[in-house]
């Protein structure tokens, strides 16, 4: 829901030369319009900073690559696939998107190559891009160089390409009940915890 001409006109109102904290919570969008919000952030001569305060997924993933830092929380994600787009025409024309696509692709994986932590190089990062993979604050670190905080966690990101992804993550299920338990000490707990927010 962000686009590239209000990111620009909120960095022309700056002093170019103050750090800028960015912080993101979004499922994606466009990769153009992404790697124009790319443009403009490595433009900034004050430090950037992108927080990944909830989800950095697809096209958001690009944008926070493009910070001189980032930042999240070991709970939020990071999501990163191949571009993709929908085509019709002839051959001539899919031929043609094919190779639209290719020329984003090249274009995210110089920006995401920036970021790399040690021991991730291209071959790995394309790997991961070819199987749409997530990672958390907890495992990030295999492939980006990004800061673990510890901070509150954000508001939902809505976000129509949700349904698109292919391997987003499940919650986990709910643990099972242990049937052995004292069934007195469980309906006191119960009891107690009705009584605190019913009084």
């Amino acid at each position: 829901g962000v686009y590239p001409q209000g990111i620009a006109d909120m960095f022309a109102e700056l002093d170019k030369a103050k750090p800028v904290d960015i912080y993101i919570n979004s499922g994606g969008g466009d990769v153009f319009a992404a790697l124009a919000i790319c443009s403009i952030i490595k433009r900034h001569e004050g430090e950037t900073v992108g927080h990944i305060d909830g989800i950095a997924a697809s096209a958001a993933s690009v944008i926070a690559c493009a910070c001189d830092k980032i930042e999240m929380p070991e709970y939020a994600q990071m999501m990163i696939h191949r571009p993709w787009t929908y085509a019709y025409g002839n051959a001539d024309d899919l031929l043609e998107a094919c190779d639209m696509l290719g020329k984003a692709e090249e274009s995210m994986v110089s920006i995401y190559k920036g970021k790399l932590a040690a021991g991730a190089d291209e071959d790995k990062l394309r790997e991961a891009l070819k199987t749409e993979t997530w990672y958390t604050g907890k495992d990030i670190g295999d492939m980006f160089v990004v800061s673990v905080t510890k901070s509150e966690s954000a508001a939902a990101a809505l976000s129509d390409y949700y349904g698109t992804y292919k391997n987003q993550p499940k919650p986990d299920p709910e643990p099972k009940a242990d049937h052995g338990k004292d069934k007195a000490a469980e309906r006191t707990a119960m009891i107690a915890v009705f009584k605190k927010f019913y009084k």
